[in-house]
């Protein structure tokens, strides 16, 4: 019986220290200004850019399928690059 509660514990030790993921939302970009600095989504959520990571979001394309995992867009296009974003 002490077994099982061993085993038990160390479950449940695994489990506490692994970290939760954000959910990721499907979308599609309707648009991207040309200097990449805002994207807004087929949902009509719009985005801000980070500084570092605009010049790649500026050669990604209107209609591209995206995941929004909190402040991460991950273009599923352009081969799961991912940007840095904030709320608009």
């Amino acid at each position: 019986m002490r077994t099982g509660c061993v085993a038990a514990s160390v479950l449940l030790a695994v489990y506490l220290a692994t970290p939760a993921r954000a959910a990721c939302d499907r979308e599609t970009i309707d648009t991207i200004s040309e200097d990449g600095d805002l994207i807004v989504l087929s949902s009509g959520a719009s985005y801000d850019v980070h500084d570092d990571d605009q010049s790649k979001a500026a050669d990604w394309q209107e209609g591209d399928d995206v995941l929004v995992c909190g402040h991460t867009i991950i273009d599923k296009n352009q081969g799961g690059e991912r940007i840095g974003v904030s709320a608009h």
